[in-house]
């Protein structure tokens, strides 16, 4: 049986961005894309294995910030308005405490969604990156600044899916 309600689980989304942020050490890795990787890892996983990763709540908006920023200070005790500020207390918060966040603890099932969605989108610039957010069934199926339903996945099109 599957549950809807995502259960936000800090520690896992914390794992997954250092996970990233370690993945990404050749090319700049800015908040724009570390927030649709998140979405794409998210909703992948769950289409993939009816369960939830991380659990993240993600709003549709046109500006990518507002999610983000509700993402990380979800994430750090240091509060901010600023995305970019908010990305890098973010990955200050996280070299401080790797050892706790370790990403070695993500199960392989994880580790291999992680991958598949760095690998697919790695190059993608953050433009590009929001427009693929927007043609996914999730992000056209939620009123403008909604909640995205993980459900919708599986109602993806052909080139969204996982499956």
């Amino acid at each position: 049986m599957r549950i809807n309600t995502p259960k936000n689980c800090r520690k896992k989304l914390r794992q997954i961005v250092l996970y990233l942020t370690q993945k990404s050490r050749l090319r700049p890795f800015i908040w724009h894309n570390i927030y649709s990787f998140l979405y794409f890892i998210d909703f992948d996983f769950y289409e993939k294995y009816e369960c939830h990763l991380a659990g993240a709540t993600y709003i549709k908006t046109d500006d990518l910030s507002a999610g983000f920023l509700n993402l990380v200070n979800n994430l750090v005790d240091i509060k901010t308005d600023d995305p970019h500020v908010g990305f890098l207390n973010l990955v200050d918060n996280l070299v401080d405490k790797k050892d706790e966040d370790s990403p070695e603890s993500l199960t392989s099932q994880e580790k291999s969604v992680v991958e598949s969605v760095f690998k697919r989108l790695s190059k993608k610039n953050p433009k590009q990156l929001l427009e693929l957010c927007q043609k996914d069934i999730p992000w056209r199926c939620a009123q403008e600044d909604e909640i995205l339903e993980y459900e919708s996945v599986f109602y993806r099109t052909p080139e969204y899916s996982v499956k």
